[in-house]
């Protein structure tokens, strides 16, 4: 599979998913399958971040693109996210209780299912980037340094230095996290973990799948969605490092999938609220 192959793929698994959230029976066996399915989206988008900061120069515009339409996407988004807590509140009036502490541990289950977080996830896709960013040129600078170094007193300043980039690795990742937790982010603490996993190994393949493995099924909450973001990883292994399309000459093939983000979340919104009014 190239590039061009996941990106459909993660759009596919994307539409899937919403369709599932927005029109099917809650706790249905469809509705499970259709959110299982969408589990795929997730580490697909964080590979495909990690795989497209390495295969750009323009670092700067591939951010900018990114947080262009997050801002564009957060308008249907926080309008589904609405709609969502309105549903789940409606939920919890029919269980005939006051809030969703009184829930019991299985019905808080079914319903956390529902809610989604106030900012849409290419804003946490976004933050995952300038982590990356961030650590690459820490981790560059430091392998510079030692490069440059053969004396005693030189290898020492190297190991002051390791200790250093280290501290730096991990207060990039802390703030990744704060950031994202603070401004309630879709995926606030699952998208850095693939990212870093993905970026961490990114020349060790089976380490990455392995990591990608575990993140998987510790954060699925269930077998299905376990399944469904194991699906994502075997998509991952079969990825062959190719592009799929030559690289700046089909603009509009590049943006299309941008754009499909906002655009799938608005339409389906349209036809909620159209067959469902």
């Amino acid at each position: 599979m190239n590039r061009l192959h996941l990106k459909i793929l993660l759009c596919v698994s994307m539409l899937v998913d919403h369709i599932g959230l927005l029109f099917l029976e809650l706790g249905s066996p469809l509705y499970t399958a259709f959110r299982s399915f969408g589990r795929m989206a997730l580490p697909l988008a964080c590979y495909l971040l990690v795989e497209g900061y390495y295969h750009t120069r323009k670092k700067g515009q591939y951010a900018l693109r990114l947080g262009v339409f997050a801002v564009l996407s957060e308008i249907p988004y926080a309008n589904l996210a609405a709609r969502q807590r309105l549903e789940v509140a409606e939920f919890i009036k029919a269980e005939g209780v006051s809030n969703f502490a009184e829930l019991t541990a299985k019905q808080q289950t079914l319903y956390a299912d529902r809610i989604l977080q106030i900012v849409n996830v290419l804003f946490t896709l976004l933050m995952c980037l300038l982590m990356v960013w961030v650590m690459d040129t820490v981790k560059r600078r430091a392998e510079e340094r030692e490069l440059a170094r053969g004396t005693r007193e030189q290898k020492q300043a190297t190991s002051f230095h390791s200790v250093g980039k280290f501290a730096l690795l991990a207060l990039t990742v802390l703030a990744t996290l704060l950031i994202t937790y603070i401004f309630r982010m879709d995926y606030w603490m699952l998208a850095p973990m693939y990212v870093l996993a993905f970026f961490y190994f990114r020349k060790e393949k089976e380490t990455q799948l392995v990591v990608a493995v575990m993140i998987a099924v510790v954060y699925a909450g269930s077998i299905p969605y376990a399944i469904g973001s194991l699906l994502a990883v075997g998509a991952i292994k079969l990825y062959n490092g190719k592009l799929g399309y030559e690289q700046g000459k089909n603009p509009l093939l590049q943006y299309s999938f941008y754009l499909f983000y906002p655009l799938h979340l608005a339409v389906l919104l349209l036809l909620r609220y159209a067959v469902f009014a």
